[in-house]
C-alpha cells in the first residue's frame, strides 16, 4: 500500500507535482473489484491519515457531546438513577422528552458535519487534492444540504428495524427478515448521498437520486461492504473495548471505561468515512447481462459513476495537510474529555442519586435475605444458604459462595438477622445428618449459623452449627418455618413445627402445630432457652415467608404469621421472658389458599415495632397482589387499621419492611412496573410518600430491605417473576440519602 493508503485493489493515477497541485488530474481513477478491496482501501486510508482525519470529529463531536450531556444531566436532576455506572431516568417527564429530542438532533447534526468533513478529506486524498481539516469543516458548514442528506441516511438505517418489527407482528419472522433485508439493501444505497452531496456539490434530492444511480448493478456487493465497514466493524470495535475494560472495578473503572469508549466512538468516524468515500468513488462495475424480458427496466440502465475529474476540480484543496503533531496534541487532550466528564459525574454522584447494580445474572427463583456485614458490605443469603458477598458498600464487585440445600421442599429457607456486633446469623430447618439418604425423612432440626465475608460455610458449617429446636414430625415439611430477631438479651427465634400431642382439629394424626420461642445468648447458642410453646390452630400459608418476628424496645418478642386461610395472626409476649403469650387473629377476610397456585408463593408477611410500641405488619393481598399494611393500635394487635400501599398486580412479591433511624417504617414494594420505596412520615404510616427506585423488565421478583449504619436504605430485588427461572437478575439499589430523599 502506498503513502496515500491506496492498495493493489485500487488503480489511481500518480499525484501531480507540488507546483501543479491546483491543476485537475485527467486520469485519476479508483477501481476496487470486491468487498474486501473496499474495506481494505477505506480502512487503510483512514489508518494512515488517522490523526488528520480525527480533527473534524474532535472539533465537532467533543463540544456537542459535552453540551448535550450537560443538558440531559441538568434536566434529569434529582429524578435520575445511576444503573451500573450509567445515568437513567426513573420516569420520562415532558421536559426530559423535549431535552432528549433536542440533544438527539444536535448530536445527529454534529455527526453529520464530522462525517461529511472527513469524507471530503478522504476524497481529496484519493483524487490528489488534499483538503485540510479546517477547510473541510468550513466547507461543510457552508453547505447545510449535507444535513438533509444525512437525515435520509439515518432514516434508511432505522427503517429496517421498524419494518421488520411491523412485518414480524403481522406475518411472522420469515416475512420480517425478508422486509428487513429489502429495506437494508435499499437504505444503504442511499447513504452514498453524503459523499455525493459533499464531493459533487449536489442538492439533497439530487444527491439521493444520484446515489441510487451510482449504486446500480452492484447494490448487493455495495450493501455488504457498507454494512461491514460502517456498522459491523465499528460496532465490534466499540463492543470489544467495553469487553476489554469489563474486568476493572470501582470508580476508576467507571471513569476509565467512559473515557475509552468516548475515544473509540470518535475514532470510528474516519474509518466509516473512508469506506463510504471509496464506495462512492469506485469506478468498477461488474458486467451484467441484459434482461431480455424487461430491457427498459430502471435496473437495466447502465450505471452512472461519478465524474472524478469534475469532483477534483470542485474540491477546495490546498495541496497539503498541516503536520500531524498539531492535531495529535489536540486529540490527546480533547478525545477523552466527554467520557471523563460523564464518568466523573456518575462515579462521584454529586447530586446523591440512587445507585443500582446488577450483582448477579441468572439467579433463579429462590427467595433471599439482605443483611450488612462489617464495613457496610451487603450480603445476599439465599434459601439454599448460598451467599453473594459484596466487596464494598456500593457492590460494584461481588463474589458468590456456594451453599447446601437444607430447607424444605418449598424452598422457604431460613431467617437472617444482623447482631449488634455485626455478626450475621441465620436460622434454618434441615436434616440432622444431611447427605444420608432422604433428607426429608431424616430427623429435622433447626440450626443457627454464622455468615461472614466467606459466605455461610456450606455443608461443613451446617453440620457443625448448634441445634436450637427439633421437629417431632419429620415428614410434614410445610409446617417447618422459622423467624428471628435480635434483642438486648440475645437472639430470639420463633420456630414453627409439628409436635406430638392430641389435636381435635387433626383427627388423622397425633400431631399438632406449635410455635416455640427460643432465646440464645449469642450465635454459639450453647444453652438454648425455651421461652414459650404456643399451640396454633391453623396451618401456615404455603408462601415464601409465612412468618416474621420483631421485638420492641423493652425486648418483648412479637410474631406475625399468615395461615392457610390468608389470615394474619399475631403472637405477642407480655414481657421479655414471654411468660404469658397472647395469640390474636386480625380481622381480615378469610380466603382459603390453593397450594397449587404458584403465584401465592409470592405471599408473605413482615413486621416491625416502632418506638411507640404499636407494631406495623406488611403483607401481600392474596386476591389482588397489592401490598398492604396493618397498623396495630396496641402491642398485641387486638385492633388494627388496614392500608393499601400499592396498586394491584399479578406476581408482585410480598413487601419488605424495616425502620429508619427515627423508627419510622420503610417499605419496599412494587407498583405497576416500578420498584417503590414507601417512606412513612409517622410511626403508623398514616402519612407517607412514595419514591420510584427502579423499573423492572422481566417481572417483579422477591425483594428485601435494610438500612445501613449511615441511615441510607438498601433494597435487594429480582428482576424476574417466580417462574422466569434463570432469566432473573439480582439487583442491589442503594440510596445515597436517608429515606431515598422522600
Amino acid at each position: 500500500m502506498d503513502a496515500d493508503g491506496l492498495g493493489a485493489d485500487a488503480d489511481v493515477a500518480q499525484s501531480p507535482p507540488q507546483d501543479a497541485v491546483h491543476e485537475v488530474p485527467l486520469q485519476r481513477r479508483v477501481l476496487v473489484s470486491n468487498v474486501v478491496g473496499v474495506l481494505r482501501l477505506g480502512y487503510g486510508l483512514a489508518g494512515r491519515h488517522l490523526l488528520s482525519f480525527l480533527a473534524p470529529a474532535v472539533v465537532v463531536l467533543v463540544p456537542v457531546s459535552v453540551i448535550c450531556g450537560g443538558l440531559i444531566i441538568a434536566v434529569v436532576g434529582h429524578r435520575g438513577l445511576i444503573v451500573n455506572g450509567d445515568l437513567h431516568a426513573v420516569s420520562m417527564s415532558p421536559g426530559l422528552v423535549v431535552a432528549v429530542i433536542a440533544a438527539l438532533v444536535v448530536v445527529v447534526t454534529g455527526y453529520a458535519m464530522a462525517l461529511a468533513a472527513t469524507v471530503m478529506m478522504s476524497g481529496g486524498l484519493l483524487l490528489g487534492r488534499p483538503v485540510p481539516p479546517g477547510v473541510a469543516v468550513r466547507a461543510v458548514c457552508r453547505r447545510p444540504v449535507t444535513f438533509a442528506v444525512f437525515v435520509v441516511m439515518v432514516g434508511a438505517l432505522g427503517a429496517p428495524a421498524l419494518a421488520a418489527g411491523v412485518a414480524v407482528a403481522a406475518a411472522g419472522v420469515a416475512a420480517g427478515a425478508g422486509v428487513a433485508v429489502f429495506v437494508l439493501v435499499s437504505g444503504w444505497s442511499l447513504t452514498l448521498g453524503v459523499p455525493v452531496a459533499v464531493l459533487d456539490g449536489r442538492g439533497a434530492w439530487q444527491s439521493v437520486n444520484r446515489a441510487w444511480s451510482v449504486s446500480r448493478q452492484r447494490r448487493t456487493r455495495q450493501t455488504i461492504a457498507l454494512t461491514l465497514g460502517m456498522l459491523v466493524g465499528p460496532g465490534l470495535f466499540v463492543a470489544g473495548v467495553r469487553w476489554a475494560m469489563s474486568p476493572l472495578g470501582g470508580a476508576a473503572h467507571i471513569v476509565l471505561v467512559n473515557a475509552v469508549i468516548a475515544i473509540a466512538v470518535v475514532i470510528v468516524v474516519p474509518f466509516q468515512a473512508g469506506v463510504l468515500t471509496v464506495a462512492a468513488l469506485n469506478q468498477e462495475y461488474p458486467a451484467a447481462p441484459l434482461n431480455q424480458w424487461y430491457p427498459d427496466s430502471p435496473e437495466e440502465k447502465p450505471a452512472e459513476p461519478l465524474d472524478l475529474a469534475h469532483i477534483a476540480e470542485l474540491l477546495p484543496g490546498t495541496g497539503s495537510i498541516p503536520p500531524r503533531t498539531r492535531w495529535a496534541a489536540l486529540c490527546l487532550v480533547l478525545l477523552p474529555l466527554p467520557g471523563l466528564l460523564y464518568g466523573g459525574y456518575v462515579s462521584r454522584n454529586p447530586l446523591g442519586l440512587t445507585t443500582d447494580h446488577a450483582v448477579m445474572e441468572k439467579v433463579g427463583g429462590l427467595p433471599m435475605a439482605l443483611q450488612l456485614l462489617p464495613g457496610q458490605r451487603p450480603i445476599a443469603i439465599f434459601s439454599d444458604l448460598s451467599a453473594r458477598v459484596c466487596a464494598g458498600p456500593g457492590c460494584t464487585d461481588s463474589r458468590l459462595y456456594s451453599g447446601v440445600h437444607v430447607g424444605d421442599r418449598r424452598d422457604r429457607g431460613g431467617s437472617a438477622v444482623t447482631l449488634p456486633d455485626g455478626t450475621v446469623a441465620v436460622a434454618v430447618w434441615g436434616p440432622q445428618h444431611p447427605g444420608k439418604g432422604d433428607d426429608h425423612a431424616l430427623p429435622q432440626v433447626l440450626r443457627l449459623l454464622r455468615c461472614d465475608t466467606s459466605g455461610c460455610g456450606g455443608r461443613p458449617a451446617t453440620q457443625n452449627a448448634p441445634v436450637v429446636a427439633r421437629s417431632d414430625n419429620d415428614h410434614l415439611a410445610s409446617s417447618r418455618v422459622a423467624a428471628m430477631t435480635a434483642t438486648r438479651g440475645g437472639i430470639v427465634i420463633a420456630a414453627m413445627s409439628e409436635t406430638r400431642y392430641p389435636d381435635p382439629n387433626r383427627p388423622g394424626g397425633p400431631f399438632g402445630l406449635r410455635m416455640q420461642l427460643i432465646r440464645c445468648a449469642d450465635i454459639r447458642c450453647t444453652t438454648p432457652h425455651t421461652l414459650a410453646n404456643v399451640r396454633l390452630s391453623a396451618d401456615p400459608s404455603p408462601t415464601s415467608r409465612p412468618i416474621a418476628m420483631a421485638a420492641d424496645q423493652q425486648g418483648r418478642p412479637i410474631v406475625a404469621y399468615e395461615d392457610a386461610d390468608a389470615i394474619v395472626n399475631v403472637i405477642a409476649c407480655d414481657s421479655a421472658e414471654c411468660r404469658h403469650p397472647k395469640v390474636t387473629q386480625t380481622s381480615l377476610e378469610r380466603h382459603r389458599i390453593d397450594p397449587l397456585n404458584y403465584e401465592l408463593y409470592m405471599n408473605g408477611v413482615d413486621i416491625a415495632v416502632p418506638p411507640d410500641d404499636r407494631p406495623v405488619i406488611t403483607y401481600r393481598d392474596t386476591r389482588t397482589g397489592a401490598a398492604r399494611l396493618l397498623h396495630c393500635r396496641t402491642f398485641d394487635c387486638t385492633q388494627a387499621s388496614n392500608t393499601a400501599l400499592s396498586g394491584p398486580g399479578r406476581w408482585q412479591s410480598r413487601p419488605a419492611l424495616t425502620l429508619d433511624r427515627d423508627g419510622r417504617p420503610l417499605i419496599a414494594t412494587y407498583d405497576r412496573d416500578r420498584l417503590m420505596l414507601v417512606a412513612c412520615q409517622d410511626f403508623g404510616c398514616d402519612h407517607r410518600r412514595g419514591v420510584a427506585l427502579a423499573k423492572f423488565e422481566n417481572g417483579p421478583g422477591f425483594v428485601d430491605l435494610t438500612v445501613g449504619r449511615d441511615g441510607h436504605p438498601l433494597v435487594l430485588w429480582k428482576d424476574g417473576r417466580l417462574l422466569s427461572g434463570s432469566n432473573s437478575t439480582l439487583h442491589l439499589t442503594t440510596c445515597t440519602r436517608p429515606r431515598c430523599g422522600a
